[in-house]
C-alpha cells in the first residue's frame, strides 16, 4: 500500500491495472479495504477486473460476507467473478454454499470451466476432505464443464 500512497501523494492517479496489481499483493485485509476505499472515493468499484480482484482479496481474508457484497453489486458478474466468489467460500469451508454458488452460476446461463471446479476441488483436499475432493472431481468434470485447450 506504501507505494500505492505515494503515487497517490505525487498527485498521480494509479490507473486499474495499478490498483488490481496493488490488490494482487496485499498482506492484510486491512490494507484491502484501504485500497478499496481509494476505489470507492474514485468511483472505479464499476470495473469488473478491480470487482473480481476485490472479491478474491476478501475471500482470500476471509471476509465472505464484503465479498458477496461487491459480487452482488457487479452488473454482469462473468465467470471470473463467479469463480472468484465460489473460491472465496471453498477456501474458507463453505462448500455447500460454494456448491450452490455453483448451480447458481448454471443457472444464471454461465457454464463453469476448469478454473470453477480447481478452487472447490483443491480447497477440499487442503481441508482434509480429499474423498469428497474425488467425488465432485469424478462427478463433475468432464460433465458440463469448459476446457480451454492451450497449444503451447
Amino acid at each position: 500500500m506504501v507505494k500505492l500512497q505515494e503515487l497517490v501523494q505525487s498527485g498521480l492517479r494509479p490507473d486499474q491495472v495499478t490498483i488490481v496489481s496493488s490488490l494482487s499483493i496485499c498482506t492484510s485485509d486491512i490494507t484491502v479495504r484501504e485500497i478499496h476505499g481509494y476505489i470507492l472515493r474514485n468511483g472505479l468499484e464499476c470495473i469488473s477486473e478491480i470487482c473480481n480482484i476485490l472479491i478474491s482479496m476478501y475471500g482470500k481474508f476471509g471476509r465472505i460476507e464484503e465479498a458477496r457484497r461487491i459480487f452482488k453489486k457487479t452488473i454482469r458478474p462473468d465467470n471470473v467473478a463467479w469463480n472468484a466468489l465460489i473460491s472465496s467460500y471453498a477456501q474458507n469451508g463453505y462448500f455447500d454454499e460454494s456448491i450452490q454458488l455453483l448451480r447458481d452460476m448454471k443457472h444464471g446461463g454461465l457454464n463453469a470451466d476448469v478454473v470453477t471446479y480447481c478452487g472447490i476441488v483443491s480447497s477440499l483436499a487442503q481441508n482434509n476432505m480429499p474423498n469428497d475432493a474425488v467425488r465432485l472431481f469424478n462427478r463433475d468434470v468432464g460433465f458440463g464443464i469448459e476446457t480451454r485447450r492451450c497449444d503451447l
